[in-house]
């Protein structure tokens, strides 16, 4: 958002860093193949900029005038 001329949550930054070494943590207890953590961290953070651009895209096309 911040490269495309967005703003920047301070907040949800936190929980995603949050989340994102919580997950990595609980992957390793497992001992799940770090090359399989990266993979699920790779596809999880695909996954949270898609969902992203899909809100951006329904709030621009819902906003216009018609």
């Amino acid at each position: 958002a911040v490269l495309a001329g967005g703003h920047v949550n301070v907040i949800g930054t936190l929980l995603g860093v949050t989340t994102i070494a919580i997950i990595t943590q609980a992957l390793v207890l497992f001992e799940i193949d770090p090359f399989i953590v990266q993979i699920f961290l790779g596809l999880l953070i695909l996954w949270a900029v898609g969902i992203n651009r899909l809100r951006d895209l329904r709030l621009t096309l819902f906003s216009k005038p018609a």
